[in-house]
């Protein structure tokens, strides 16, 4: 762990909400041990998202109360925000950034059991995300799919969700590279397309794939079929 002394000259993690209970992160501890894990994707989505919004979301704390060894010991707990706490961790103590106290909202429970049974009510879902009512969403805010992927939405197949909704893509010119682009439309004829092969095949076809997606200059396998399709349409 490296620890860097703030300077004039650091850059500070904006905190984006009002709250009146502010904590430094230094004083904050996980409660959700390893009930949920966070991929090395989905944490630089969240670096990205803290370092161009800031901390614009409070945690959800609760403060335990309790004597050990003749002494009254106060600790707080992290309910809700685990992810966005170790970010903002990494950031001040590998990145050498500097960050005020957190803003925080206090939970009530009576025991510790009871803190840890409202991490699995923070962490559940009653709603359903769909993919029509995203596209609405999405259009209604004028947001790219590029700048959708930069976001972390659990109940959606972005790849399946781009195809269906973004359509083909625009296919360069032999030789030219370019980013593919894609055409709005809603009613897709193809949702999903399956490549079957033999298991042994299987580092071969990757290979190949990874090649085309160098040599085309795309994001990933399924534009590599879509300008396929598009090649042999000619």
């Amino acid at each position: 762990m490296r620890l860097h002394p703030t300077s004039p000259t650091t850059k500070t993690i904006r905190i984006t909400c009002d709250t009146k209970l502010l904590i430094p992160y230094g004083e904050l501890h996980g409660i959700q041990g390893a009930l949920k894990v966070m991929t090395k994707e989905n944490f630089a989505k969240l670096r990205r998202q803290i370092l161009a919004k800031g901390v614009n979301f409070p945690l959800h704390v609760w403060l335990e109360r309790k004597k050990s060894k003749g002494r009254r010991v106060v600790k707080w707990w992290i309910i809700d925000g685990h992810g966005r706490h170790a970010v903002i961790k990494f950031l001040v103590e590998e990145e050498g950034m500097s960050c005020g106290p957190l803003p925080c909202v206090a939970i009530q429970a009576k025991s510790f059991k009871e803190a840890k049974e409202q991490v699995l009510a923070a962490s559940s879902a009653y709603h359903s995300m769909v993919k029509e009512g995203l596209y609405e969403f999405q259009s209604g805010l004028g947001l790219t799919i590029e700048q959708m992927e930069e976001f972390t939405l659990p109940e959606i197949d972005m790849p399946e969700y781009k195809m269906e909704y973004f359509g083909a893509p625009e296919v360069a010119e032999e030789g030219e590279k370019k980013a593919v682009t894609f055409d709005a439309y809603k009613n897709a004829t193809v949702k999903q397309v399956v490549l079957y092969f033999a298991a042994g095949e299987y580092e071969k076809v990757i290979k190949a794939m990874d090649e085309l997606v160098d040599k085309w200059s795309l994001e990933d396998y399924s534009q590599v079929v879509w300008r396929l399709l598009a090649e042999k349409e000619k």
